[in-house]
């Protein structure tokens, strides 16, 4: 039998996260960022050439991309979509800035490899889910199949409490 010793992923997050806090130049802040669009771009484009023949679109594909993500969205009356998870949260402590901004941009980047050409990655922190939530650029911009499709997701997934927060 093989054993593998332990490993502290999060020890080394906080770890890189504080030395980014350092520079006080901002320099490794704005490439933290720089980075973490480009991988998110990477990953809708993936997530988009992995579902080309799924029969989804517009938000639901989107919906479906931050779920695949670990996001959990939901839908509120504003037409906003909201994180109940933040795949982030562990590392907000003591860095909640440099999370949330990173974090934004990965999402951002999510959103445009993926071809949400309506929706657009904000800072909108709200109690007990993800400081990032996703704006529509034009109300009308979700067909009413997608609305009811949304609603049902809505009641179909409870709220898992406690992880959000990033």
């Amino acid at each position: 039998m093989v054993t593998v010793p332990d490993r502290d992923y999060q020890l080394a997050a906080t770890l890189l996260l504080d030395a980014v806090e350092e520079d006080r130049s901002g320099d490794v802040a704005s490439a933290l960022r720089t980075v973490s669009h480009r991988a998110g771009i990477e990953a809708g484009e993936d997530f988009l050439s992995g579902h080309a023949h799924d029969g989804l679109s517009g938000q639901r594909l989107g919906v479906e991309l931050l779920r695949s993500r670990g996001y959990e969205p939901r839908i509120h009356d504003d037409g906003t979509l909201r994180m109940r998870n933040c795949p982030f949260h562990r590392l907000v402590d003591g860095h909640r800035a440099l999370v949330c901004e990173m974090n934004l941009a990965l999402v951002g980047g999510m959103l445009k490899g993926a071809r949400q050409t309506h929706s657009r990655a904000v800072l909108d922190p709200h109690p007990d889910h993800c400081c990032v939530a996703i704006k529509l650029e034009d109300s009308g911009s979700v067909q009413e199949a997608d609305r009811e499709w949304l609603a049902s997701e809505n009641s179909a997934r409870p709220c898992r409490a406690g992880t959000g927060g990033g």
